[in-house]
């Protein structure tokens, strides 16, 4: 569903698209619609970064908070203060880019680290752990999401992936 909740969003967007006002005062209420969505789905990532505790069911009902906030910013659009002024800043851009790989690779990382180890590591593991993600993130990035995405020759790249998924099959 959280998936589904950004495909929402697309749709809601490409209307929006489809329904642009030239009108001065409803541009005007759209900005402070937008800055108040923006507002109000960071404060919801905010509260729940903050709030949430282990002893919460989560993902579950707790996941709605931190999705819904997400949607809100996202829809808010660039024209938005906080997108505008501080989601727009390089180093957010980055991780912004590099945000799926991070993802794909933090879960095994960390996990095989409890694994390994038999115990949650100590936050200074962590945080190293998590700083090798994000260089793997970036490297995947790199080397894998934009020659798929923008490379010349996708067949000889294509040929690559199957082949390193293969690989890392394999080693599983």
């Amino acid at each position: 569903w959280e998936l589904l909740s950004g495909c929402l969003i697309a749709q809601l967007q490409q209307l929006k698209l489809n329904q642009s006002d030239s009108n001065r005062a409803a541009n005007q209420q759209n900005l402070f619609r937008n800055n108040a969505l923006s507002a109000t789905g960071l404060l919801l990532i905010v509260a729940s970064a903050v709030l949430f505790d282990r002893d919460l069911s989560f993902p579950g009902i707790w996941a709605v908070p931190p999705v819904v906030g997400t949607a809100l910013i996202i829809m808010a659009g660039e024209q938005a203060w906080l997108n505008r002024q501080v989601l727009s800043r390089r180093v957010l851009v980055s991780i912004g880019l590099i945000s799926f790989p991070l993802y794909l690779w933090h879960w095994p990382i960390l996990s095989f680290a409890k694994i390994i180890s038999g115990t949650r590591p100590s936050w200074e593991i962590q945080a190293a752990l998590i700083a090798i993600a994000f260089g793997l993130a970036a490297l995947t990035y790199r080397w894998v999401e934009q020659p798929l995405r923008y490379g010349k020759n996708l067949h000889r790249e294509t040929q690559w992936l199957i082949g390193g998924m293969a690989a890392v099959a394999i080693t599983a």
